[in-house]
C-alpha cells in the first residue's frame, strides 16, 4: 500500500510540475506577446503579422541551427537551448541594429533588413558562422538570404529554396 500510495505522489507531484510549467509558459507568452521566451527576439506570430502586405525594399536573412537535435539527444534539451540563445546573440552580434531578428521555429531564425546591400549579406553571413562555431555535437549555423523588392512572404520562399539546397 505504501508502494502504490507513493507511485501516485510521484504521480500528482509530476502532474503538479507539469501544470506549474505550463502555467509559467503562458504567463511569459502573455507578459512578452510578440516576444521569443527564449531569445528574447520577435516570435512567430509577431513574424507572421510583419509578412501581411506591403513589399520590402531591403533583404530577409534566414538562419538556421544545423544539427540541434543531435545536441538535445546526446547532451540533452538544456544544452540545445543554449545553442539557441548562443544562435541569437551571434546574430544579434554581427547584425546589429540593422535589422529585426525573429524565432520562428525551433531551430530558425529570420532576420529583416531594410535598406540592406546584397554585396554585404555574404560577408555578414560568413561572419555569423564563423562567430558560432562548430558545437560540441557539430552543430553550426546556416544562412541564407534574398534580397527584394518584394514581399517578404516571397522574399522567405526564396530563402527557404535555398536553404533547402545547401542544407
Amino acid at each position: 500500500m505504501d508502494r502504490d500510495w507513493a507511485k501516485r505522489r510521484a504521480f500528482i507531484c509530476g502532474l503538479g510540475m507539469a501544470g506549474a510549467w505550463i502555467a509559467l509558459m503562458a504567463v511569459c507568452r502573455r507578459s512578452g506577446e510578440g516576444t521569443d521566451w527564449l531569445t528574447g527576439a520577435g516570435d512567430r506570430d509577431a513574424f507572421r503579422q510583419r509578412l501581411k502586405g506591403r513589399r520590402h525594399t531591403g533583404a530577409l536573412v534566414l538562419a538556421r541551427l544545423r544539427n540541434l537535435g543531435a545536441v538535445n539527444r546526446t547532451q540533452g534539451y538544456r544544452a540545445g537551448d543554449e545553442a539557441i540563445s548562443r544562435a541569437a546573440e551571434v546574430l544579434r552580434r554581427c547584425w546589429g541594429r540593422s535589422g529585426d531578428l525573429y524565432r520562428i521555429g525551433g531551430r530558425t531564425f529570420v532576420l529583416v533588413l531594410p535598406r540592406q546591400e546584397a554585396s554585404a549579406l555574404e560577408h555578414m553571413a560568413g561572419q555569423s558562422a564563423r562567430l558560432y562555431g562548430t558545437g560540441a555535437a557539430g552543430d553550426t549555423l546556416v544562412l541564407t538570404w534574398a534580397v527584394g523588392p518584394d514581399t517578404l512572404q516571397a522574399l522567405l520562399g526564396q530563402a527557404k529554396a535555398e536553404m533547402s539546397r545547401v542544407s
